[in-house]
């Protein structure tokens, strides 16, 4: 029986029978005993006759990276280094691990590079130089001509939007088949200076080479890339969209998926700091790690991961043009905006200061507002999050307007510090600044597929999908007002309508909920009759109105609180919320607004009403928290996978059965997975069929929640209907019990405005 030797501390000895199940049939000895060299390290594992040693103590684990340049253990968590004939793996504190489904996968991940090192792919070692003479350069992109891959990597100067240096790794794959069936390869590192047009003109030359590309976030690269007149060719492989197809709650960083899938690699990305040569050998490191990571995904990912992969770099690809293209910006609405909204700031806090006697006193500050509402007589709340703020504002009229002037400011304080800094503008590297904004749309940004946003590659922008729907947000009508179409073009919007309860209703099977988004009524006015008992009529009416200059307007909700109501419950519910998170979600006004309005007993706690509210959700649709939930628990469980329609699957690392916030996420995952995949369908296709046909009149600009965002030219309407055309995709759905329905969310558009705040249904 293979022994190993686990270094650790006094107070994880708790946790070491969790350890212990994750390597069954190893002998693990343990010792607190904290060595101060690398020499009483190997003592110690020799006399405990151990083949391999992990150690959680930072301090022992120090010494088996000496050469580090800096050491964190989160940092070199699941290294794997040796010395005399030792291999020594970094672990993070057995308490962290071994207390999270995730944990407890890494830690029996990284402790199998001791216990069965043979089944980990063979690693080709690292062969590197650094081109720094045109000679140089030209034989080593003649030597990677005959590569069957390669990957690239660049280092980036933020001040100047410029990169430095850029690496090729070739990947030379082995021509005999190996004895003991090992897939091999090996690789040669070159590192090229971007330094003039020589260097330029054979960076290109290599990237230009018919051989598939390998990129970490390669659409970070290509953008320096793209903005220094070089393109690339056969971009096939990225290793951060690979791994988040496979393992979509993973960490996507190059370092962790590296040590993840790779032996005997211990964290390099300290080592890039000081001169050149070391930042060159750094950047070759990183484009090194790339290729053989790709390599084990492409010898050992299972075919699903494949699948999802291919539709998730399509994404990706469709995003690198719209993420440059971006939204114009409109100044004088962005002044007047930042003018209101700092005003409205300065006047919410300079009243609450007075109120409360100190001049400077910023509502921005969690600290100084805790101490404001303990001094108020509320100590028993300790955060100022939306759920306590609420709590504290309805005990008393003056704790409501403490509240809800620190909303306001807060509220006005966010967009002025999100929406209308001058660093949201790109400034080129000759101080010219773009009235443009850019942004990164990101697909491997969520675990259920959807898109992301952050800043831009060229360290501007913002992240557009935190401008929220008008009905979520009264400041995202305002920051829209700032948003423009080009000179020329009208905006466009496609939106999916209740996509998500849609597609729960299908999925789950739930033949109340399907008749109900079915129908053509309103479907939350709907629910708000089904689940209170209040005839349909006296909560929505197709009413229309003329002014008098000729406009018709449609106005449908005739009780706007009952229906809000119902819509906050019918999400609560598809989200598996249970009361308390329901009642922090909705806010305790809201609660009480609803027992009132459903005049429920005055006897009632807020709790009380919650569990009312979310019960005449599971009378009106059983399905969709019984049998469907059940449905998930069993899938998850039989094979750790939730598969959707479009064939988007996801791993699951936790216990649905046993852990509520599992559950909870894995159940909204399938009604959110499958939106966001139908909307990357309609994404690929818009790009495809529309943006690169129509380049002239058309622009794609991003995904916003459940809709995309276009351009086009005045007088071309009918690339506005075809953007509505092509995002109707008919799905096959097949329910729990085996049921296969056609499901065709319907999309609404609007456009014929320059002014994204200002846009019209169009019909």
């Amino acid at each position: 029986m293979k022994t190993i030797l686990g270094i650790i501390s006094e107070e994880e000895r708790g946790y070491i029978q969790k350890l212990r199940e994750l390597i069954p049939g190893v002998k693990l000895e343990l010792t607190t005993r904290q060595p101060g060299t690398l020499a009483e390290i190997h003592i110690i594992v020799k006399m405990a006759r151990a083949s391999g040693c992990f150690i959680t103590v930072p301090e022992v684990a120090r010494l088996v990276v000496p050469d580090a340049p800096k050491f964190t253990q989160d940092d070199f968590a699941g290294s794997c280094v040796a010395h005399n004939g030792i291999d020594y793996l970094v672990m993070n504190d057995i308490s962290q691990i071994a207390t999270t489904s995730t944990g407890r996968h890494l830690a029996a991940r990284y402790l199998s590079k001791l216990t069965s090192p043979e089944a980990w792919p063979l690693v080709p070692e690292f062969r590197y130089e650094l081109c720094d003479t045109p000679d140089k350069a030209s034989e080593a992109v003649e030597l990677l001509s005959s590569a069957d891959f390669i990957a690239y990597d660049i280092e980036t100067v933020k001040q100047h939007l410029f990169f430095d240096v850029i690496s090729f790794t070739g990947v030379y794959l082995a021509r005999r088949n190996d004895p003991e069936g090992k897939f091999k390869y090996s690789t040669r590192t070159y590192s090229f200076p971007h330094s003039d047009e020589v260097m330029q003109l054979l960076i290109q030359r290599a990237l230009e080479l018919p051989i598939p590309k390998i990129t970490q976030n390669g659409k970070y690269d290509n953008a320096y890339l793209i903005r220094w007149g070089m393109l690339p060719s056969h971009w096939y492989y990225d290793t951060a969209h690979f791994f988040h197809s496979w393992y979509a709650e993973m960490p996507k960083r190059l370092d962790f998926i590296t040590i993840y899938s790779l032996r005997s690699v211990s964290f390099w990305k300290d080592e890039g700091s000081g001169s050149f040569t070391n930042r060159a050998k750094y950047c070759g490191r990183d484009s090194w790690a790339t290729a053989c990571t790709m390599m084990t995904f492409l010898e050992r990912a299972p075919q699903w991961a494949f699948q999802n992969y291919i539709a998730e770099f399509k994404t990706a690809v469709a995003c690198v043009l719209p993420e440059h293209t971006g939204l114009c910006i409109d100044r004088e609405a962005e002044g007047k905006l930042r003018e209101y909204n700092v005003k409205v700031a300065e006047k919410a806090r300079r009243d609450i200061a007075e109120s409360v006697g100190e001049p400077n006193f910023n509502p921005g500050s969690w600290q100084q507002v805790l101490k404001l509402i303990h001094a108020l007589g509320s100590t028993d709340i300790n955060s100022t999050g939306p759920a306590f703020m609420d709590r504290f504002s309805v005990r008393h009229p003056l704790n409501q307007w403490f509240a809800e002037s620190i909303k306001e400011y807060k509220s006005a304080a966010k967009v002025v510090s999100n929406y209308v800094k001058e660093s949201i503008r790109l400034t080129d590297h000759a101080g010219n600044t773009w009235d443009k904004l850019v942004y990164n749309l990101n697909p491997h940004g969520t675990d259920t597929g959807r898109l992301a946003s952050k800043e831009h590659h060229f360290w501007c922008g913002l992240q557009i999908q935190n401008i929220k729907r008008d009905e979520d947000d009264e400041n995202a009508i305002s920051v829209k007002t700032m948003l423009v179409a080009p000179d020329g073009f009208y905006l466009g919007e496609a939106d999916y309508e209740q996509a998500e309860a849609r597609d729960t209703a299908y999925l789950s099977g739930d033949t109340g909920l399907i008749t109900a988004v079915d129908c053509g009524k309103d479907f939350h006015s709907l629910n708000a009759s089904s689940f209170f008992g209040v005839p349909y009529e006296d909560i929505y009416q197709d009413l229309e109105y003329i002014d008098p200059d000729g406009t018709v307007h449609k106005q449908g909700t005739k009780n706007k609180p009952l229906r809000n109501l119902s819509k906050r419950v019918n999400h609560g519910a598809n989200y598996n919320m249970g009361a308390g998170v329901l009642l922090d979600t909705m806010g305790i006004r809201n609660v009480i607004k609803a027992k009132s309005l459903l005049k429920l007993p005055v006897t009632w706690s807020l709790l009380q009403v919650c569990n009312y509210l979310l019960s005449r959700f599971d009378a009106t649709y059983p399905v969709v928290r019984g049998d469907y939930q059940e449905y998930i628990k069993r899938c998850i469980r039989q094979t750790k996978l939730l598969v959707g329609p479009t064939g988007w699957t996801r791993y699951c690392f936790g216990d649905p059965t046993n852990n509520k916030r599992d559950l909870n996420s894995y159940v909204a995952h399938p009604s959110q997975s499958l939106n966001g995949m139908v909307l990357n369908k309609a994404w690929w296709l818009i790009f495809t069929k529309v943006a690169l046909v129509e380049r002239r009149d058309f622009r794609l600009f991003a995904q916003i929640h459940d809709s995309i965002l276009f351009g086009y030219r005045k007088g071309r309407e009918d690339l506005a209907y075809k953007v509505k055309e092509l995002m109707q995709i008919p799905i096959q759905v097949t329910d729990p019990y085996g049921i296969t329905r056609t499901l065709l969310v319907p999309s609404a558009l609007k456009g014929e405005g320059t002014v994204w705040a200002d846009l019209k249904d169009m019909r």
